[in-house]
């Protein structure tokens, strides 16, 4: 049943791998976006995870550490409270703002070789806690 995942590649030069997900057409977030997928890492314990905000015109991230590796994982993220943008603004990911990427990144940690996997990704709008 768990055929057709992502794997992230080679980032240009740099050591790392990453994985780009458009989104098409721009989806509009709610007042408590969250992001949840399934992934499997190997080779790091480290992510991040981030969403391109055509709204503000740059990216809000989320760093994860300290990940369970060589297993499949869930993780939900909480983009509207926790991520950060790119370029250290503070305007909040509100609703009404367009996102049109949302992209993985990881590097390797050690000498072990990088792998990412993710699969069944969905953004959706928690709505008011």
């Amino acid at each position: 049943s768990y055929w057709g995942v992502a794997k992230a590649v080679p980032r240009g030069k740099s050591e790392g791998l990453w994985l780009r997900v458009q989104v098409k057409p721009d989806r509009t977030v709610g007042a408590h976006t969250k992001l949840r997928f399934r992934y499997r890492l190997t080779g790091t314990s480290d992510m991040t995870v981030q969403m391109f905000d055509a709204t503000d015109q740059d990216n809000r991230h989320i760093h994860l550490k300290n990940l369970k590796q060589d297993s499949w994982q869930w993780a939900i993220l909480d983009f509207t409270n926790d991520a950060k943008r790119n370029d250290g603004g503070n305007t909040p990911f509100a609703a009404g703002h367009k996102v049109d990427d949302i992209f993985f990144f990881v590097k390797p940690m050690g000498d072990r070789e990088v792998a990412l996997f993710v699969d069944e990704i969905t953004l959706f709008d928690a709505g008011k806690l």
